[in-house]
């Protein structure tokens, strides 16, 4: 009797361990990755709280609601007796039914496409990491992850930092910052050349960029 309160105890210890972690709940995918980001994040949470393997699921699945937890429910109910649910396999049936393939390869022909266009080289990066997460293959090593944002630049930008090597992704955005500011102020300084003066009399119209 000891030894199976202690037991109860060890295993309420445990959870308590990982909730003091504040895993994050998941009913249902709003976006694509949605699915993924809470797994990546409850896969940390119990690395942080030293989660045995034999504790990964159960803890998991307890932060599962609503349209997850039902799909959890069907999904142990039909999972065959002799097959161990490991981590590694609800990973994988968790991904398979909230990620849908279809999506996936819509997102990545989105990653593909994706160039800066007007927008800054800030919000450039930010739509660029966000649907790489889709296109992993095409962002495998370093230098085809630096080809694939450097190609998506403004022409100017791309124009300027072509001629340059860069030992990291880092180093090519912090570069892309400083050529997109150093442009800014040139132009902004040609503009203010030409600007039309206060007493209304024409002048050379600004060249646009």
């Amino acid at each position: 009797m000891v030894g199976q309160n202690g037991n109860q105890y060890g295993n309420h210890s445990k959870l308590s361990d990982f909730q003091r972690t504040k895993p994050p709940s998941f009913s249902q995918v709003v976006g694509p990755l949605e699915a993924d980001d809470w797994l990546r994040t409850i896969e940390k949470k119990l690395e942080i709280s030293h989660t045995e393997e034999a504790d990964k699921v159960p803890f998991a699945t307890h932060n599962l609601e609503g349209a997850a937890a039902i799909w959890w429910d069907n999904a142990k109910a039909m999972w065959p007796p002799d097959d161990e649910i490991t981590w590694d396999k609800f990973k994988d049936n968790f991904r398979k039914y909230h990620i849908p393939a279809g999506i996936m390869k819509v997102k990545q022909r989105e990653f593909l496409a994706l160039t800066q266009g007007n927008i800054l080289v800030s919000e450039y990066l930010h739509k660029f990491n966000h649907l790489a997460r889709y296109s992993l293959y095409d962002v495998a090593t370093k230098e085809s992850k630096i080809d694939r944002f450097l190609g998506g630049l403004n022409r100017h930008l791309r124009c300027r930092l072509n001629m340059f090597d860069f030992p990291d992704f880092q180093n090519l955005v912090n570069k892309a910052l400083i050529a997109e500011r150093e442009h800014k102020i040139v132009y902004n300084d040609h503009k203010r050349k030409f600007e039309p003066k206060k007493d209304g009399q024409p002048v050379q119209k600004a060249r646009t960029w």
